[in-house]
């Protein structure tokens, strides 16, 4: 699904941000006339799927405009707002409709302080209105980190699933020299994490960025076994980095914002369809990252070789500081 990175301007700094390479700059938002354009863009490979993302998107100043455009358009039959859900209740009435799914990544009230109430307040908004779209999400970053918050939250919204992810941030990638021995210290945390949801009955499923398959601890994998359980088909393992593009507001695009070390862009306007714009990425980006890996154990690592592996595309790309002249050099 491609994004439309509304605006970089945030209102949290999350020591966990994938995304800080993009909001430390100065910032750039759409206009309605980019919007139009990356939207009609994006319609060239019949997609009717699109995220809204930032960022914060809902600072953007006439984030209700975009919202009309979209619900007017019957060609974009899926809309999901990526959102930290503290600017929220300032549109609930807009995004009823149904079209609009929307993203709440939720942060700790230690982390965000006296902004936490109004993220509350939001949550109860919305369960006013009786929006029905949405869902709560938790990124776990610390070894430490009080997640209990989450499960109030989930009280409060009669939410039963909850998407998660193991966040790191860049600069730690980029200075860590084992990656896997660091993951691997998540087995505690998550383990713990999964089994207050399933006590409390709550379905967690990964996003896109988990702990890999092969240094999970037989205690994690008996609780995913069992959470599975819960939902059925759920795949709570994670699946690999799937090819996103984001369009930026200059009508640029990257493979995505969170990797500062290959952030190649190139003009929307250079590419006749979305499709030809992903298969750029994929073939410049994509297919050489295949032929990296983070740490010898890799190499001959079944996961690996079948295509299973789950770590997270931004855990190679960043720790391999020269990546762009890496692919540079095998182009």
């Amino acid at each position: 699904m491609p994004n439309i990175v509304l605006t970089n301007k945030c209102n949290l700094n999350c020591s966990y941000c994938f995304a800080k390479a993009l909001t430390n700059q100065k910032v750039q938002s759409f206009t309605v006339e980019n919007f139009l354009k990356a939207i009609n863009f994006i319609k060239t490979g019949n997609n009717t799927k699109i995220g809204i993302v930032g960022g914060e998107p809902l600072l953007h100043p006439i984030f209700a405009d975009f919202i009309e455009i979209l619900n007017n358009d019957n060609e974009i039959n899926n809309c999901a707002i990526y959102t930290n859900g503290i600017e929220l209740y300032k549109y609930i009435d807009i995004l009823k409709p149904s079209k609009f799914g929307i993203l709440v990544n939720c942060n700790s009230p230690n982390d965000i302080g006296n902004l936490y109430t109004k993220l509350e307040n939001s949550l109860k908004l919305l369960i006013k209105s009786n929006k029905k779209e949405f869902t709560l999400g938790i990124n776990i970053y610390s070894l430490t980190m009080d997640y209990s918050f989450i499960f109030d939250l989930l009280k409060i919204t009669n939410k039963n699933k909850l998407r998660f992810s193991i966040s790191i941030s860049n600069k730690v990638k980029q200075n860590c020299t084992d990656i896997l021995e660091l993951l691997k210290q998540f087995n505690s945390i998550l383990l713990n994490f999964y089994n207050d949801c399933i006590k409390d009955e709550i379905v967690p499923y990964l996003d896109c960025s988990g702990i890999p398959i092969c240094i999970m601890n037989d205690e994690l994998k008996k609780a995913q076994l069992k959470i599975i359980a819960m939902q059925g088909n759920q795949n709570i393992f994670g699946n690999p980095c799937s090819l996103q593009v984001d369009i930026l507001p200059d009508l640029t695009a990257i493979r995505a914002i969170c990797y500062p070390n290959y952030n190649e862009k190139v003009s929307i306007s250079d590419f006749k369809s979305i499709n030809l714009l992903t298969n750029y990425f994929y073939n410049n980006i994509d297919t050489y990252h295949k032929l990296l890996f983070v740490s010898e154990k890799c190499r001959e690592c079944k996961y690996r070789l079948l295509g299973q592996c789950n770590l997270c595309f931004g855990f190679t790309v960043n720790q391999f500081k020269n990546f762009k002249n890496y692919v540079l050099n095998k182009r």
